[in-house]
């Protein structure tokens, strides 16, 4: 895909250049590396190095200025933060795995990534000084793009726990990424011996064959690897080695055990003290709907709650706190109903480190979003989760649970409730790292009652009204309270241009000047209520349309836009009546912008074109203006009008879309 920006380097991660002018560089890019931090087998997050910064307390406010594209398609980034302040410091930007547009390929391919300067009070920044855009004064620092995710184990025949597997039958592996072939190791407790290894497409599967294992025999299975560019294979959500049991005879009746096993740490590992531990785990079990994490220094006598979270999720980032002695984990599955279902615990396990981890670090301000007459919820952002997180107020005559989700960063939320109306309240979050160092942010002195809740858009943005001409559009939409309003919008990329909604009102409308026929436009929509709380919206993308554009979503349909509406082409023939199989003109717009243009209703055939008919009518019709349809009695009155291959010119059309004409006189 070509863009209007320089590519920084000609590697499988390109970097694209703002068109943003460059003032006061504050860093160099030094590298860019593509990870998979939870180690699911999925890229989540992309690590921007910055040598020479000139910034101190960095900090990223807001999600502004940042793109990411996987194949062309925006992937939805749903968080960034600064994991450093030092040199190089270190902007992490992580991607919403729910995004469907991600792979789930732990080889960096086909990913772009973009900052734009977009301001102090916006960007990264200090609050003084902005840090430089990833743009063409960064082509000097020899940016390189680098695969940091390692490739894990995603599935096996046969699966964890299976019985009676055929003693002669080859063991199927397959791999989140392609691999080198070469690094392939297999261990085997059984060792039957004869490895052979048959490589399936693109070389992320292998089958091994073996020799004939013996009867009843209890297999652990396992293998070791390495990606295309070195990264060794990492045991996390699947077992590896994995263990199932041969068949007794030849005519086995397959079954697989149900279980919840612990993949990672291995047991007799030390976890080192502060750093993103991920506790993961195996089950095939259906009733198995959350799981909840602990850990015990007395065998067993006592166990200490480390997170509840969902079985699916099958994979937890703990940063373990400095602990004496050995310790074990445990997960134990619970159903949707919270009965026990199974456990898994393994261990020994040692921590190693000291105070000298780096300490707990906040990567957002403390906001109170919500506050109204009785209640009021506070939240915070930190770059790793703490060991213990108090929320009180007022010097501790209030306190609430704290809620912890998300990882690196994560998210800190408490709400208070049974408040007193006009009471003013001053709250902080009291806090403990892994190397027992302990802190305090405060909360913003509120008063109940007060309105401190952000303004929110309600319903989708809709662009329309487009002049190709003067090259305007106008944009609008609603929100959930009267609000002035900021729309920052321009060309793909940038966002140079701005118009305001200054009337405190819940609906909005703005006219966008100096757009691009044709081309793809982006917007983002600052709004401030009458008390001073403001949101910014996501940005969203459009294309500029011009009356009797040919547009598509990520579907097959293509429509043909026409006075404000889309009318959909209801097949193939009646594309092709219109515009043959020319389909260059065709326009490529985002889904929620296609979602927000009204339905008109479906194309009809083009006159003079096809004959039409349908399988229950023996008539064929000739088509005129505005889908008039003109019954042809005779052959020779169709051979009259289409000439003598007037048959190869009948369409048939689906009896649901036969309503869409109107049934004129007879030819």
């Amino acid at each position: 895909m070509q863009h209007p920006r320089l590519l920084l380097a000609a590697a499988s991660l390109g970097l694209l250049a703002s068109v943003l002018p460059v003032s006061a560089a504050s860093g160099d890019v030094a590298s860019i590396a593509l990870r998979d931090f939870n180690r699911n087998g999925k890229i989540d997050r992309a690590v921007i190095s910055f040598a020479n910064p000139s910034l101190t307390n960095w900090t990223v406010r807001g999600m502004s200025g940042f793109n990411v594209t996987y194949k062309g398609q925006a992937v939805a980034v749903s968080d960034a933060f600064m994991a450093s302040t030092s040199d190089p410091a270190v902007l992490e930007v992580v991607l919403e795995e729910s995004d469907a547009r991600l792979m789930t390929d732990t080889s960096a391919t086909d990913f772009e990534v973009s900052y734009a300067r977009v301001g102090v009070s916006a960007g990264v920044s200090d609050g003084s000084s902005e840090l430089s855009a990833i743009a063409t004064g960064d082509a000097t620092s020899a940016a390189t793009e680098l695969d940091q995710a390692p490739p894990v184990l995603v599935s096996s025949t046969p699966e964890p726990g299976a019985v009676d597997f055929l003693r002669a039958e080859q063991v199927t592996l397959t791999f989140s990424e392609p691999i080198n072939r070469e690094t392939l190791v297999i261990s085997s407790s059984s060792n039957p011996g004869g490895w052979f290894y048959a490589w399936i497409g693109e070389g992320r599967t292998v089958t091994v064959q073996h020799d004939v294992y013996q009867r009843n025999t209890v297999e652990t299975f396992g293998a070791t690897v390495k990606d295309l560019s070195g990264n060794a294979l990492v045991t996390d959500t699947y077992p590896n080695p994995f263990t199932f049991q041969t068949s007794s005879d030849n005519t086995p009746n397959p079954s697989t055990d149900e279980l919840l096993l612990i993949t990672s740490p291995v047991s007799g590992s030390a976890l080192t003290v502060g750093e993103a531990t991920p506790i993961a785990w195996y089950t095939n079990m259906p009733a198995a709907a959350s799981v909840i994490l602990s850990y015990s220094t007395d065998v067993g006598a006592t166990w200490t709650s480390i997170a509840t979270v969902p079985a699916s999720q099958k994979v937890y980032m703990w940063y373990p706190p400095r602990i004496s002695g050995a310790l074990q984990l445990k997960a134990e599955a619970r159903s949707a109903s919270n009965t026990f279902v199974n456990l898994s615990i393994v261990g020994t396990f040692t921590t190693v480190g000291s105070a000298s981890v780096s300490p707990l670090r906040a990567v957002s301000a403390v906001e109170v979003t919500q506050s109204t007459a009785t209640s009021m919820t506070s939240v915070v952002r930190l770059d790793r989760t703490p060991s213990t997180a108090v929320f009180s107020c007022n010097n501790g005559a209030l306190t609430a649970p704290v809620v912890v989700t998300g990882d690196r960063p994560v998210r800190l939320s408490a709400t208070l409730s049974n408040l007193a109306d006009g009471t003013s309240y001053t709250c902080a979050f009291a806090l403990t790292d892994a190397a027992g160092a302990s802190f305090s942010l405060a909360a913003p002195t509120f008063v109940a009652g007060e309105d401190t809740k952000a303004p929110e858009l309600t319903g989708a943005a809709v662009v329309d009204l487009y002049d190709a001409a003067a090259g305007t559009a106008r944009l609008s939409w609603t929100t959930n309270e009267a609000t002035t309003a900021t729309v920052s919008y321009g060309a793909y990329l940038n966002y140079g241009s701005s118009a305001a909604s200054t009337a405190l009102t819940g609906a909005h409308s703005v006219t966008l000047s100096g757009l691009t026929p044709g081309a793809m436009h982006q917007a983002r929509i600052t709004s401030i209520d009458a008390k001073g709380n403001a949101s910014v919206s996501k940005d969203f993308y459009f294309v500029f349309l011009r009356e009797n554009d040919l547009v598509k979503g990520t579907g097959a349909a293509v429509y043909w836009y026409k006075g404000g509406k889309r009318y959909a082409f209801p097949n193939l023939d009646t594309y092709r009546s219109w515009f043959g199989n020319d389909f260059s003109k065709v326009l490529r717009v985002p889904d929620t912008q296609l979602g927000t243009i009204a339905l008109g209703g479906n194309v009809k055939m083009k006159e003079g074109v096809y004959m039409i008919k349908i399988q229950s009518d023996p008539k064929t019709y000739a088509v005129e203006g505005n889908g008039v349809l003109r019954w042809i009695p005779t052959e020779e009155r169709a051979r009259a009008l289409y000439g003598a291959a007037w048959a190869t010119r009948v369409r048939d059309v689906d009896v649901s879309l036969f309503t869409d004409y109107t049934i004129g006189d007879p030819l």
